[in-house]
């Protein structure tokens, strides 16, 4: 954290940077890139904000990037489109020319995407096929199932750089000591008082089915009381969202979040949410606005397993509290 604020503190003070009035996105990747420069990085792995085609992080024309493009769904349709079509053409918009390509075999309209933008960029592709590059790896079962996938993937992209710059290769213990690593807000377990709370940030219905099919393989016969809060973006998909999320559970607590970065970002009202939880047949539905009332109600719960979803806000306001007796 000191390394981060000194840095900081000298990136900020360079002349003309605040005139130009950056958004706090595009100043911490301005700010990233810089220190990349800074402290001579020869590799690193950027992750795309919002889409790929338009993102702040797309500036990168280096020939020798490596474009990972992972699984596409509905996501953010009010920027990126109505269409998975639309979305994919926003996604592989971060192939640049001569780049090497990695993907997963996805729907025909994605491939067709992916494909036609590799071809006008001249660049590789190499779609992997998951059951394929599984068998080389006896140690997977300790990861979630959509992290194992993501993780799959990135061994394969690893593997191609590691060759091609002569790095070191990786061995088992690296590769075990790769999964050790907690990603916040992704199937995140906090404990307090000896009892569980899963947190994590899926927030359309893709990602909560990965989220939940992964939680049903780690706890197949526990019960799950869930706490969530839809930004008011995701209300084309809401309705879908609790079907998946009704699959695991029979018990909610909905609630509210209002948080401003750049912009506001507010949740849909709870009252609306519980309308839907009740329709798509949740018999236990709870709603209150306060947060940390709401957390409060969830930690009451007598489920064997008490989850945090549905919103990267909602956990951003709440992970304060959630280690706390309230």
């Amino acid at each position: 954290e000191l390394i981060f604020c000194k840095l900081f503190k000298e990136f900020i003070e360079i002349n003309g940077l605040k005139e130009l009035n950056p958004t706090y996105f595009e100043l911490l990747v301005a700010f990233a890139f810089w220190c990349f420069v800074k402290e001579g990085c020869t590799h690193a792995v950027v992750e795309v904000g919002l889409g790929g085609l338009l993102d702040g992080t797309n500036v990168i024309n280096n020939p020798q990037k490596v474009a990972v493009i992972t699984d596409i769904g509905l996501d953010h349709t009010n920027v990126l489109g109505e269409t998975i079509e639309e979305i994919a053409v926003q996604k592989a918009g971060i192939i640049k020319p001569h780049n090497q390509v990695f993907t997963y075999y996805q729907d025909e309209v994605i491939q067709d995407v992916i494909l036609a933008s590799c071809r006008s960029n001249h660049a590789l592709l190499q779609r992997i096929d998951q059951p394929e590059i599984e068998v080389k790896y006896s140690y997977l079962p300790n990861l979630p199932l959509y992290q194992r996938r993501n993780w799959l993937l990135a061994t394969q992209v690893v593997d191609f750089v590691v060759f091609r710059d002569g790095l070191k290769v990786l061995n088992d213990a690296d590769l075990l000591f790769s999964q050790s690593i907690v990603i916040p807000a992704r199937l995140e377990k906090i404990e307090i008082d000896g009892q569980y709370i899963i947190a994590d940030g899926a927030h359309n219905p893709q990602k909560l089915q990965a989220m939940c099919t992964s939680l049903k393989s780690m706890h197949p016969n526990s019960s799950i009381t869930c706490l969530v809060a839809f930004a008011g973006t995701k209300e084309p998909t809401v309705r879908q969202s609790l079907k998946v999320l009704r699959e695991i559970s029979n018990d909610i607590v909905v609630t509210e979040f209002s948080i401003s970065e750049d912009y506001a970002h507010t949740s849909l009202p709870c009252q609306k949410v519980a309308g839907i939880a009740r329709e798509v047949g949740f018999e236990k539905v709870h709603s209150n606005s306060d947060l940390i009332q709401a957390l409060g109600s969830l930690k009451n719960a007598k489920s064997d397993i008490k989850l945090v979803t549905g919103s990267f806000y909602l956990i951003a306001a709440l992970k304060p509290y959630l280690g706390r007796n309230i």
